[in-house]
């Protein structure tokens, strides 16, 4: 059975639930699908067989963010035992560290950890043969490259597929969509939305993390 490398929040469970052709129901997360557990999140993973994987972002890293406040903060599953405590211990710990900032402790911990994903080339990095490699971004490229994506791995991968997760993926799509748009910080629900803004746009107009953050306060 294959072996994936993959940081939380990149869709690894529906992923590997496509690769073994579980039957699935469209929903938010996928952690919950039989046999894909068969996982890490460590991308510095040893040793690589035949049999790894690694989901690899060459971009679009702020949605393993996105995707790990929804699916293990906003919209856990309270019966899955395996992931009730890591919203509750990231909020615990992240608060204590950015106690500073007072009621903005999420939105500073999230520019941090948006900086520092973008600024670790693990994220990006394939992994050597005989292990192979799974594009994360091709999900939300759209069909044609997922479907060419899973395709390197005899997974026939259709278009119904395709939209039923993205119909399922929804809140999500929409916050990243509006990502884009200028000004718009105070128009997100959630702190971690807007700390993924900061970021992102501190990001993409080249400026450090604290010259991002400082434009937010100021």
């Amino acid at each position: 059975m294959q072996f994936f490398i993959a940081p939380a929040g990149s869709n690894v469970s529906y992923i590997q639930g496509v690769f073994n052709e579980r039957k699935i129901n469209p929903a938010l997360s996928y952690h919950h699908l039989k046999g894909v557990g068969n996982h890490t999140a460590n991308l510095r993973h040893t040793p690589i067989d035949d049999q790894c994987i690694k989901i690899y972002f060459e971009k679009f890293l702020e949605i393993i963010i996105l995707n790990w406040h929804y699916k293990l903060r906003i919209n856990v599953d309270p019966d899955d035992h395996r992931y009730t405590q890591y919203g509750p211990d990231w909020e615990v710990s992240q608060k204590e560290a950015w106690k500073k900032f007072g009621d903005k402790w999420e939105i500073r911990a999230v520019v941090r950890w948006l900086y520092s994903i973008y600024n670790d080339v693990i994220y990006g990095e394939k992994i050597n043969p005989p292990g192979n490699n799974f594009n994360g971004c091709c999900l939300y490229e759209g069909f044609e490259s997922a479907q060419k994506e899973f395709a390197k791995f005899g997974v026939n991968y259709t278009q119904d597929q395709f939209q039923a997760w993205q119909d399922s993926q929804k809140i999500i799509l929409l916050v990243w969509k509006n990502m884009c748009k200028p000004n718009f910080v105070d128009n997100f629900k959630y702190d971690f939305e807007k700390g993924v803004y900061i970021g992102l746009h501190g990001i993409q107009n080249k400026i450090t993390e604290e010259q991002a953050w400082e434009s937010y306060i100021k």
